[in-house]
Order: C-alpha cells, then structure tokens, then sequence
C-alpha cells in the first residue's frame, strides 16, 4: 500500500509539472533582477516557472505571499534554493516599525509531515551541511505591565515603541522566548523571523543566541530579514 501511495504521489507531481518550461528567459521586478525557474512573476506565461513559486511585481518591489501574509524578497540564492524574505511592517531607519505578520517555525509543515501542494517552503536547509538546519530564529515582542530590570533578554524597546494608550512596556526577546523568561505582568504581543547570518551552526548548543542584543541591534536583523528554503523534491 506505501509503495502505491509514493507511486500515485510521484506520478501526480510528474503530471503537475509535465508542462513547466525550465528554460524561459528570466523576469525582473525592481532590485530582483534574474527572477528564474523554479520562480516566476504573476504575469509571465503559464508556461514558465512552478506556479507554487509564484511572485509578484507591486509598485517595482518583487512580494512573496507565504502562508497568511505577504513579504518582500531581498534576495533570491538559486545554489542553496533559498529565498530572503522581509516583512513589509519593517522599515529601515525607523525603530519604531513592526512586523505585519504572526510568523513562527512551527507554521511550517515538518520534513516528516510534508505535503507537497500545501507547503513549498520549509524553514530548515538540509541540502549544504549534511543536516537539517534552522534557517531563521524568533522575535518576540512583550507587553509589559511594569519595568524588566532582572533579565538581560528583554531589550527594551521603549525608545522607540509605545505600548498602547493605557501604557506599559514594549520589549523584544531575540530567540527563543524560555520558560524561565517568562514574567508574570508580561504577555506575547507579536512573534516574528530573522535569519542569524554568519553564526557558526557547528558550534550551536541548542539555543543560538547567548549574546545579549539592544533592540537598534535586533531591528537591524529585522531590516535584513529571514530566509526560508524550497521543497528540494520539486527541483
């Protein structure tokens, strides 16, 4: 029954790509010049390009929509098949811009619960280091009630970000937000994406960031966004 299921599924992704040309002349929109199989722009023909990569063109800026929300490609690395994403919200050289959207690892589907018509992109990279790797780290913005002064995690991002009308504080944990870094008057107010360029994932423990951040510093990361990686069985 399993070799039968693999089989249909095989087949159905063979017959869904049966009339994709590979070698169509490559599309451009605004900084993302390039733009090639398996990608393509809303308006090139039906025939170039993986519809599930599918990318448009609004007011000269190339958007990705993923999942419920929309971003903006930075960038585009077609030798590791991974995409850069920024959140529209996030503004350079304004701290006070936040994210639109709600995004976390655990929206995406698992490489062991992998369906290939629902989720064509995944937040870890297996193809280059010979293991599966996370490929972006967490944001998470607080609401606090009263000042954080005992935990170093919490970078205070009050300069630049008010909490609401009644106040309170706004602060933002870079990774992981612990067990242990919860505070009782404090509750999650936003989670987003960023990706750690240039961290040593060899010498990783578990928990990538021991290095304490000032939220200017997090915002930057913000700037530069978060890469998410394609369905290699597609390719």
């Amino acid at each position: 029954m399993v070799v039968v299921v693999l089989l249909h599924h095989h087949q159905t992704c063979d017959a869904a790509n049966s009339n994709i040309n590979k070698t169509c002349p490559p599309s451009s929109c605004g900084k993302i010049s390039n733009i090639k199989y398996p990608f393509r722009l809303k308006n090139d023909p039906a025939t170039c390009g993986d519809p599930r990569y599918k990318l448009s063109c609004e007011k000269n800026i190339t958007t990705l929509k993923l999942l419920s929300g929309k971003y903006y490609v930075k960038s585009i690395n077609y030798n590791n098949y991974t995409i850069q994403l920024v959140d529209p919200g996030i503004k350079e050289g304004d701290c006070s811009s936040i994210p639109r959207n709600f995004l976390t690892s655990s929206n995406f589907t698992s490489s062991y619960n992998y369906n290939y018509h629902e989720d064509p992109y995944q937040a870890f990279q297996d193809r280059i280091h010979g293991g599966t790797l996370p490929l972006f780290q967490h944001v998470v913005y607080m609401n606090c009630s009263n000042p954080i002064w005992d935990d170093p995690a919490y970078a205070d991002a009050d300069s630049c970000i008010k909490s609401n009308s009644q106040g309170g504080h706004v602060y933002t944990i870079a990774g992981d937000l612990k067990v242990e870094n919860i505070k009782h008057d404090c509750h999650v107010a936003a989670v987003t994406a960023i990706s750690f360029f240039g961290y040593d994932y060899s010498a990783d423990k578990g928990d990538i960031f021991y290095q304490k951040f000032s939220y200017n510093e997090i915002h930057t990361m913000l700037v530069d966004g978060f890469e998410v990686t394609l369905d290699e069985w597609s390719l």
